[in-house]
């Protein structure tokens, strides 16, 4: 799953390198379910740190998408109740904020 997900980091958003944190629950070892009547699992990970990609890797031909850097938790959560983030990133996100926030890396 990492070296998927540096995969996507550079492929989406041109981003490299960081410290990866598996945030993957010990009670979903293989992933988990995108939706709950779809096969497709992820593991969610958050990068601190990363660097632009010198040399990213092609995007998919069949994705178009924005990508949205320095976005303060507050305008996320507006985004998130606006429908404007997809659910597995919003799973993603929701669970790298309460990691942060764990580590006293972001204030409650």
């Amino acid at each position: 799953p990492l070296d998927s997900a540096q995969h996507e980091l550079s492929e989406e958003a041109r981003l490299t390198s960081g410290t990866w944190i598996n945030l993957l629950p010990a009670t979903h070892p293989l992933g988990i379910s995108e939706l709950k009547w779809g096969r497709n699992r992820f593991v969610p990970f958050l990068v601190l740190d990363p660097v632009d990609d010198e040399d990213p890797l092609e995007r998919d031909l069949e994705e178009h998408m924005e990508v949205c850097k320095g976005v303060p938790v507050r305008e996320f959560t507006e985004m998130v109740m606006r429908g404007e983030v997809m659910l597995p990133s919003v799973q993603t996100g929701w669970m790298a904020l309460e990691w942060l926030r764990k580590e006293g890396l972001l204030e409650r």
